[in-house]
């Protein structure tokens, strides 16, 4: 249903399974289950999601030992769950871009620098009065919509950023 919330599970599997990465960081045979969190026994039904989210560190438990696998997640968190992997979260070593949002200053300081580079790449984007909304839960079609602008943005700008390169340079 494309108007529920999604819950942090969910969108760990949909990043997971969107990179084609899931089996890179978990087999079912060979991976020897351990609790990695509190709240996601090894029988929970996105375990292995939830263990190749955090072995992948794109994903993170959200303190005291806890996942939290059936909060929604905001916009903020899936921002910066999808510049982890696409290695942004790691571009920008000073604290003090300002995004174009209205909303910027509502924008926290650990996504702040990912957001400003996800809204270049074409990645997220703003409501109708140009706002990000960091606390917005999003929906699961506005997850795949993100998970689709990541793809366009790894199968189109890569590419060609690595032509510009390669012809010009």
């Amino acid at each position: 249903i494309p108007n529920e919330y999604i819950t942090r599970a969910e969108f760990a599997k949909l990043i997971l399974d969107g990179l084609n990465i899931y089996s890179n960081y978990y087999n079912p045979k060979t991976t020897r289950k351990t609790t990695l969190y509190k709240d996601v026994p090894t029988n929970h039904p996105y375990y292995g999601y939830i263990y190749a989210a955090t072995k992948s560190n794109i994903m993170t438990g959200s303190g005291e030992g806890y996942f939290k696998p059936d909060n929604y997640i905001s916009k903020a968190e899936a921002s910066m769950v999808i510049a982890k992997a696409l290695g942004f979260n790691k571009k920008i070593s000073q604290e003090a871009v300002v995004t174009q949002f209205a909303d910027d200053i509502t924008i926290p300081a650990w996504v702040r620098d990912s957001v400003y580079l996800l809204k270049d790449a074409n990645i997220v984007d703003q409501d109708e009065n140009n706002n990000f909304q960091p606390n917005k839960k999003i929906t699961k079609a506005e997850a795949a919509q993100l998970i689709y602008n990541m793809i366009n943005y790894l199968r189109e700008d890569i590419a060609n950023q690595y032509m510009n390169l390669t012809i010009f340079h």
